[in-house]
This record gives C-alpha cells, sequence and structure tokens, in this order.
C-alpha cells in the first residue's frame, strides 16, 4: 500500500475502507494468496503470523492511524534483502530490514547512521524495528518503515519521530513535521527573523489531510529562526528533545 500526503484522497482508502486519517484505532488483517503455487512475503510494520502456507494475520497498534500502515506483499525472493541489530541507546536491540531491486548495502549503512544522529538529537529509537525500502525517488515515511530514495532516506527516518511515533492530532498539524524534517535536510540552519515570508499553512482547516507544500521551504526556514531565536538556551534541537520525550 503506497500512500501519499500531497495529494487528496492518497492513505489507506485507496486500498479498502478505513476510518478517518487522524483516528487511531487497531487494524487485524486477514490475507490468503490464492490462484498461485508460489511462496509469498509480507513485509509490515504490524505483527504477522503465517497461519497456513500462502496465509496470514496481522495485527497493527492500537495507537496507527491509517497512514501509519506498512504493507508490501511480495513474491519470496523478489528483491534483494538485507538484515542487521541496531543497539538502541537505552539498550534495546531493534532489527532493521533494507529492501530493494538494487545493492542494499548502502541503504544499509547510512541507515544506521541516521538512527544512531536521531538519537542523540531526540532520544531512544521510537519503534521496535525499521523496515527500509529502497525504491525510485522521492519517499513516504510509515511507523518505523520507509520507502524511499537514498536522498530522501535522513528526511523519512526524521518522521520515524515526528509525524509516526509524535502523530499530528489534526490536519492543520502536519505542516511542522515536514517543516522540522526538511529543516534536519538543511543542516540544523539558522535563520534570522528578516528571512522570513508569509504564508498560510498553519491556518488551513483542521480537516486538511494533504501537506501544504510551503512546510519545505517556508516552514523549514520558520524553523530555522526559531532555532536562530533559541541559540542562548542550545538551539531548537533540545527543546525537541525535551517535548518528544514528554508528550510522545
Amino acid at each position: 500500500f503506497w500512500m501519499s500526503d500531497l495529494s487528496d484522497r492518497r492513505f489507506l482508502e485507496s486500498y479498502l475502507p478505513t476510518n478517518l486519517e487522524y483516528d487511531q484505532y487497531q487494524i487485524n488483517f486477514i490475507i490468503e494468496i490464492i490462484g498461485t503455487e508460489s511462496e509469498h512475503k509480507i513485509r509490515t510494520n504490524g505483527n504477522v503470523v503465517e497461519t497456513e502456507r500462502n496465509k496470514f494475520q496481522i495485527t497493527y497498534p492500537s495507537h496507527y492511524t491509517s497512514s501509519s500502515l506498512y504493507f508490501h506483499l511480495m513474491e519470496e525472493n523478489a528483491f534483494n534483502e538485507q538484515k542487521a541489530t541496531y543497539k538502541s541507546i537505552d539498550g534495546r536491540e531493534i532489527p532493521v530490514t533494507v529492501y530493494g531491486s538494487w545493492s542494499t548495502s548502502t541503504f544499509m549503512e547510512r541507515s544506521l547512521k541516521i538512527m544512531a544522529e536521531l538519537e542523540r538529537d531526540y532520544g531512544a529509537w521510537p519503534h521496535d524495528f525499521l523496515i527500509v525500502y529502497g525504491a525510485g525517488s522521492g519517499g513516504m515515511e510509515y511507523a518505523g518503515a520507509t520507502r524511499t530514495s537514498m536522498r530522501a532516506l535522513g528526511h523519512e527516518l526524521h518522521h520515524c519521530y515526528f509525524a509516526r511515533s509524535m502523530m499530528p492530532s489534526r490536519g492543520n498539524n502536519g505542516w511542522i513535521d515536514e517543516a522540522l524534517a526538511s529543516w534536519r535536510d538543511n543542516g540544523y540552519n539558522e535563520r534570522a527573523v528578516g528571512s522570513l515570508t508569509p504564508s498560510k499553512m498553519g491556518a488551513h482547516s483542521q480537516y486538511r489531510r494533504t501537506t501544504d507544500r510551503d512546510a519545505y521551504s517556508k516552514g523549514a526556514r520558520f524553523m530555522a529562526y526559531l532555532n536562530y531565536d533559541l541559540k542562548e538556551k542550545g538551539g531548537l534541537r533540545p527543546f525537541l528533545k525535551e517535548y518528544f520525550a514528554k508528550y510522545n
């Protein structure tokens, strides 16, 4: 299920009946592959049990929204795959799976480095795993998972903290997550107030379900201004780390 927050009606409702985007609820799947003898496998961020050959049961956590869910069904050995274990700062061993049509070693190496960076900035990895599908251009974030290009990898993994762990409560808040991830893409820079330009990205309907593209540019510049304004207190990142630990 490939989802998008840049076009309307591109979340889970593209594939099956679902609740509203900002509802949090448990989802259970029963999947049976018929009409083929080929072995299949599922990569997903839920708990998977293969009850019979090519028959699966998946349970997703009750705090997931429809855009949290990562689901990819494929034939066995359809992609190259690499697995590793990341030792979190809280002592957990986090399983990391990287797969794609090309070499996975660079994606794995980069993923582990970014996880370490994000833990230094915001605290322990907030999921029990990481799944990275290295595919094409651009990227999309899910809870503990991403479909991404190499260029967007850091941006999407940042969303594993802000967007898919600490989640927006309504459609007028998602711009914050994109602004923060884009600010990271810019090297956590600083900007004086004179560099800001007007935008309505924080004034849309609470029911909006698409991201205002201003978040990637004007939103990132706003975060850079907050980083500048909070310089004497260490910048914006220490605040975000404390905020994440308190409210996630």
